[in-house]
């Protein structure tokens, strides 16, 4: 048996409404009292000794205020008494259709759950069938919330294989880019694990060479700059070394003058001569800066 549903414009809505009136007689003569009496505040000059009657004043003005403001409320209360009762009386009327309704769009609502948690299946039952045909496994399809919507099962269906057709290409493509990624960082000398991950993150090999050639170019960089340090560090520990061999043997190297520094020998002689030869054997010997002292007597 069919539900019977009662139409909303069926119903007989019978109101007893006037359009609310408010005349207010005085009031242009009330303004210009007012007025007149605002007057003699507006001249009135403000300073330290009259700061005292002048909070009077504001006082007063206050106490204006509020009785001219206090009969708009009262008559606002009387004017919106009517209203608010009406609005009462219309909520209880909306309330008993809202109780009716909220259980009916309950039930609604659990039908729709059943309605998409089928759909939910028979994609499943879909995405299972047609993987193999594009060398995926079911769990790599994510269910595309479009796909719980009432459509055909040939749009279903179509909707499936697009989606299996895209992941099967970019499966391929990530494929590629791996393996290229992989053999391009070996052959420049890089541990592919790194390169590879960007594979992963979306980005194309083509972008990822580039990558790359500036890694590699940066190291490049780096291995000359530290190539040119340690040739001039070997050059100076060979300079600190530097010897120039001679026909009498091996001589040292003054570092700070460049000149060729002679061995110096220590030898112990005793020299028999005249008073006057040993004088001219000290003056040579002072003058070629060689070094002598006297020995005790043995």
């Amino acid at each position: 048996m069919a539900n019977e549903i009662v139409a909303a414009d069926s119903l007989t809505y019978r109101v007893d409404y006037e359009k609310p009136k408010i005349t207010f007689h005085n009031f242009e003569e009330l303004k210009a009292h007012i007025e007149e009496r605002l007057t003699k505040y507006e001249s009135l000059a403000v300073t330290p000794d009259t700061k005292t009657d002048i909070k009077h004043s504001i006082a007063e003005l206050r106490s204006l205020r509020k009785a001219v403001d206090s009969r708009r409320k009262e008559i606002k209360k009387d004017y919106e008494a009517p209203l608010k009762d009406f609005e009462t009386k219309v909520k209880t009327l909306t309330g008993l259709i809202d109780n009716t309704v909220s259980p009916l769009n309950d039930k609604v609502k659990a039908i729709e759950d059943q309605e998409r948690e089928e759909r939910r299946n028979e994609a499943i039952t879909l995405i299972s069938e047609m993987a193999p045909n594009y060398d995926l496994i079911p769990s790599e399809i994510e269910i595309d919330n479009e796909w719980l919507n009432k459509i055909s099962k040939a749009k279903l269906t179509k909707l499936i294989g697009d989606r299996m057709g895209w992941l099967q290409n970019e499966k391929r493509r990530i494929k590629a880019d791996r393996d290229a990624t992989t053999a391009y960082a070996k052959q420049a000398g890089f541990d592919p694990e790194g390169w590879t991950a960007l594979v992963e993150q979306g980005q194309g090999f083509d972008a990822i060479r580039l990558q790359i050639d500036s890694a590699a170019m940066k190291r490049k960089q780096e291995q000359d700059r530290q190539a040119k340090i340690n040739e001039s560090a070997d050059a100076i520990a060979k300079l600190n070394r530097a010897t120039v061999e001679t026909n009498t043997g091996q001589t040292n190297i003054d570092l700070t003058t460049g000149e060729i520094v002679e061995p110096k020998f220590t030898r112990a002689m005793r020299v028999t001569a005249t008073e006057k030869q040993m004088w001219a054997l000290a003056r040579y010997m002072d003058d070629n800066k060689i070094k002598y002292e006297s020995l005790k007597e043995v």
